[in-house]
């Protein structure tokens, strides 16, 4: 039986962030039912879709899940339970910590959610409110505190750095409170001032200090070997993972492999082509009680070459590489047949390496990772 992933996604959010441009919305939670009720009907749907298919992971995202009682999502994951789950699924919910309680936290791990994913950001408050967070670090604390007395194993924590006025101090102090909270999973982004957010509007008007490439990347560092110390492998150019908790639903997209998805806006990869649902809320919620199923708003079928190139720009995201032998399985040929010129090139640069097993980047090649990738696609 073939395997793939299933992201359902809640874009739904008390008070939007400052910096954020996802497909997610604050003032409309008098939709939440309906979208809801449109949920459900698309999750059922999926059932002739999935026959052969074994779901290996299930991704709530958004958005805030957790915005829902928990007796809703409960319902969403038993509508997820009617298809061909597997036992050992991971299970994860992405959660803002001002919507966590214990009572919640219980009933989502009795659900079946196993995996529980933080926005934390920042430690200090000063940071949080240039966000636009609606958190404060306490509550953080309490959501890891109460996760671990309801049984979370898995619990992973979404970091920001290149903040504006932001201090490597900062950073490290925001980092070793994410160690303390015994957490399995470690996500570290650079803060992206995206247009027609807030910050990218007060960054015009120059009210902003932000740091420069190259303290942005002394920050990254700094804060890695710090993670390395206590145990935290990085496995891909953001995330850091103990043992073996890596992200299974994120390297169902990092290996190119079939996923769909739920929800207003929701993407999808399956059957070798892409597509996604209405990005309108009451577009989505009308057009599913419709048809009774999914509903595009964008499908584009995946031709070879993209399929391969594609499989290489995610693979090397990861810092193991892309796996040379399945590679060759899944084109027919080696990645040199393909790239070759490209890929001397790069690496007489210092940006990749290859042995026997795969083909990866160097440390230099992951920070000018958008480089590699445009010389590639040249």
């Amino acid at each position: 039986m073939k395997e793939t992933g299933l992201y359902l996604n809640f874009p739904f959010c008390v008070k939007k962030c400052r910096y954020c441009d996802f497909h997610s919305f604050d003032g409309k939670q008098d939709l939440m039912p309906a979208y809801i009720y449109a949920l459900r009907k698309e999750i059922s749907g999926l059932t002739n879709i999935l026959t052969d298919y074994s779901i290996k992971t299930i991704y709530m995202g958004g958005g805030t899940p957790t915005l829902f009682h928990e007796d809703i999502l409960k319902e969403v994951i038993e509508d997820c339970y009617k298809l061909n789950v597997s036992s050992d699924a991971e299970i994860t919910i992405e959660s803002n910590p001002a919507t966590l309680t214990k009572t919640k936290l219980s009933a989502l791990r009795k659900s079946g959610i196993n995996r529980l994913s933080i926005g934390f950001q920042a430690k200090q408050d000063k940071h949080l409110l240039t966000l636009g967070r609606q958190h404060t670090a306490q509550d953080f604390k309490l959501a890891t505190d109460w996760a671990r007395e309801e049984g979370f194993e898995n619990i992973n924590a979404d970091i920001l750095l290149s903040l504006p006025e932001q201090s490597c101090k900062d950073l490290l102090e925001t980092i070793d409170m994410a160690i303390e909270a015994s957490l399995t999973h470690l996500s570290l982004y650079s803060l992206r001032l995206e247009e027609k957010t807030p910050l990218y509007d007060a960054n015009l008007r120059g009210e902003l200090i932000l740091p420069e490439d190259d303290e942005d990347r002394r920050m990254f560092h700094e804060a890695k070997d710090r993670l390395l110390k206590y145990g935290f492998m990085r496995y891909e150019i953001s995330n850091f993972a103990r043992g073996s908790m890596e992200c299974a639903h994120n390297l169902i997209y990092w290996h190119n492999n079939e996923y769909i998805g739920c929800g207003s806006n929701a993407h999808s990869y399956f059957g070798k082509v892409r597509y996604a649902n209405h990005s309108d809320i009451r577009t989505y919620i009308e057009s599913v009680n419709e048809i009774g199923g999914q509903t595009r708003e964008f499908t584009a079928r995946v031709e070879d070459k993209d399929e391969r190139f594609d499989t290489l720009m995610l693979g090397l995201r990861l810092i193991k590489g892309v796996d040379k032998t399945e590679f060759k399985e899944r084109f027919g040929h080696d990645i040199n047949f393909f790239y070759e010129e490209k890929i001397k090139s790069l690496k007489a640069q210092g940006l990749l390496k290859e042995d026997s097993r795969s083909l990866y980047c160097t440390q230099k090649g992951l920070d000018l990772q958008n480089y590699v990738l445009l010389r590639l696609m040249d």
